[in-house]
């Protein structure tokens, strides 16, 4: 439910994300190796997370309340993920030099 507005509107494309994970199912069936997927869930979770924060410009208690979350949690699955961008860029950094 929009909370702007009270009416229900779809925020996901859910054709397209459908889509993109047959592509990525397709592609992990082509190879002999066992893949694991779940990946793919850490991966949608870090980003609904992310854009979630930014909608509510860093109000971590509003954004967990959207995503349905505790705010404790919230905070430190958030803190996970700024802590890996530091890492990565820091390993970036470091491999540039």
């Amino acid at each position: 439910m929009c909370c702007c507005t009270g009416r229900s509107r779809h925020l996901i494309d859910q054709p397209k994300i459908r889509e993109l994970i047959q592509a990525q199912l397709v592609e992990v069936g082509s190879t002999k190796a066992t893949h694991d997927l779940s990946y793919v869930m850490k991966v949608v979770e870090d980003l609904l997370i992310d854009e979630t924060v930014i909608h509510t410009r860093g109000n971590i208690t509003k954004a967990a309340r959207f995503l349905g979350m505790n705010r404790g949690t919230l905070r430190a699955k958030y803190e996970r993920l700024l802590q890996s961008r530091r890492d990565l860029h820091l390993n970036s950094s470091r491999k540039a030099m």
